[in-house]
């Protein structure tokens, strides 16, 4: 008697373990977005889910990538200091224009050729930078980095006032934490990707 009551106990607790299946991945992703929220540390008050979109593959991208970003700041830096030299350009010029005599017009004619071989050099320093950006853009092969959903919902915003939210939820892969969290709603109302 005793034997068949522990057998039935072990049927019903290993057919207990078997049937639960686990979790589908949209619902672990709607549950750690809820959890968020939820969490005391959370500064989003008044949360009122919405819709949750559906969940999606979330690849890695070429702007992500160290060497794109050593490349995209070398040329940003150029850009940076072509930006700042343009007044000197423009001071020089007017040098030369309003220069008096043919001592101050050679002397601004020089001044006025060694920003413009200082500019042409910087344009010459971004050739090699742009083709590099250009590669690595055409060869850039993503690699699965996790899950992504959209969800709009209602919060309070700074001001305690109830404002509609659109954001964009990045997981890892194993659906197990939200790796980042990006606010779309202006993306979407200015009709930008």
């Amino acid at each position: 008697m005793k034997a068949i009551f522990i057998l039935a106990v072990s049927i019903f607790i290993l057919s207990a373990c078997c049937c639960t299946a686990p979790a589908a991945p949209e619902e672990k992703a709607k549950s750690l977005i809820k959890e968020l929220f939820e969490a005391p540390k959370n500064y989003t008050y008044g949360y009122e889910a919405g819709v949750f979109g559906k969940i999606d593959s979330s690849y890695s991208t070429y702007a992500g990538d160290p060497e794109y970003a050593k490349v995209y700041d070398s040329i940003h830096n150029n850009l940076d200091k072509l930006i700042e030299s343009f007044p000197e350009l423009m001071s020089r010029q007017q040098a030369l224009i309003h220069a008096k005599n043919v001592e101050q017009k050679k002397l601004a004619n020089k001044r006025l050729d060694e920003i413009i071989k200082y500019r042409d050099e910087l344009s010459k320093r971004m050739d090699l930078p742009m083709k590099m950006r250009d590669s690595i853009k055409e060869n850039y092969k993503p690699v699965f980095n996790g899950w992504k959903m959209e969800h709009q919902y209602k919060a309070n915003n700074s001001f305690g006032f109830k404002t509609d939210r659109k954001d964009v939820f990045y997981f890892d892969p194993e659906l197990t934490k939200i790796v980042k969290q990006e606010d779309i709603s202006d993306l979407k109302k200015d009709g930008l990707p």
